[in-house]
């Protein structure tokens, strides 16, 4: 059995992309069951396998407990793993070589600082034999400087490192970068309108600066954005943000995969390389595309 742990902090898409990549399991004939291990969670749009707000909830722990919404979501996952026989029934449930998303919560120290996840990634894959890869989301507008990028690779890397699982880290909502270049520069159009500056030239200045903006953090110079960071903070910080680059640079274990839910090639293209990262394609029995047959 595989599976892919959803990870990210809240607002980065992990419901979202869930529901991309089961969608488009079933354009290429993948079966992808996800199961939603978000305790707190309100809505998202995928049809899920299992659901842990059938097994206990952020507001009923909250309520009984009197804990706060951090202390009731920790709470939350380690009832998951007190309780087993509930996990025990979805995977008992799943084919060899199915396929599972685990949907989890916004709250970064689970991956980064607790136990909780650790002991759950160990759990299912010594005692169920699923093989696991971390997905770990951030959200594209979020890495728009120096200083926002080095703080988001750290935690994508604090998170490889406490799991210890393959890792694929994801840059998310890159269409909501597009859609705000091009308002800036259909408004940068508008503003200086020349006979010589057409909607197309403006078009394509603004799908210029998106890829320009995407790799300067998918393909970083890390020397220059940690001058870029000296420049905007205090001088005394220089030796920290040297070792920071230094860290980045040197181990180069964080690198970022962009994504948007409206770009069906993005998403087989994660879906691709997650599957790598689990030797999905090498493990599992050949099946024929049902509009193949």
């Amino acid at each position: 059995m595989f599976a892919q742990l959803v990870m990210g902090p809240a607002g980065s898409g992990k419901s979202t992309y869930c529901y991309a990549v089961q969608q488009h399991g079933q354009v290429v004939g993948q079966t992808v069951h996800v199961v939603n291990l978000d305790p707190a969670a309100e809505r998202f749009e995928y049809a899920p396998v299992a659901d842990i707000r059938e097994l206990v909830t952020v507001s009923d722990v909250a309520e009984e407990l009197n804990l706060g919404p951090n202390g009731s979501l920790i709470y939350c996952m380690e009832y998951l793993l007190e309780d087993q026989e509930w996990l025990e029934q979805i995977i008992s449930d799943m084919a060899e070589d199915d396929y599972l998303l685990f949907d989890m919560p916004g709250q970064v120290e689970l991956y980064t600082h607790f136990e909780c996840i650790r002991q759950f990634v160990y759990l299912i894959q010594h005692q169920y034999q699923v093989r696991v890869c971390g997905v770990f989301l951030l959200d594209a507008q979020f890495l728009a400087d120096a200083a926002k990028f080095f703080a988001g690779s750290l935690t994508a890397m604090a998170a490889m490192l406490h799991l210890g699982v393959p890792h694929l880290n994801v840059l998310s909502k890159v269409d909501l970068l597009h859609r705000q270049t091009t308002e800036q520069y259909h408004s940068l159009g508008t503003r200086f309108e020349t006979p010589s500056r057409t909607e197309e030239a403006t078009a394509a200045e603004s799908e210029q600066a998106l890829d320009d903006l995407l790799e300067r953090f998918l393909n970083p110079d890390i020397p220059s954005l940690v001058a870029e960071l000296e420049g905007q903070m205090d001088a005394r910080y220089r030796a920290l943000h040297e070792r920071i680059g230094a860290l980045l640079e040197e181990y180069s274990i964080v690198q970022f995969f962009p994504y948007s839910v409206a770009d069906e090639d993005s998403v087989g293209e994660l879906l691709l390389q997650a599957n790598l990262l689990l030797q999905y394609d090498d493990e599992r029995d050949v099946r024929v595309h049902p509009e193949l047959d």
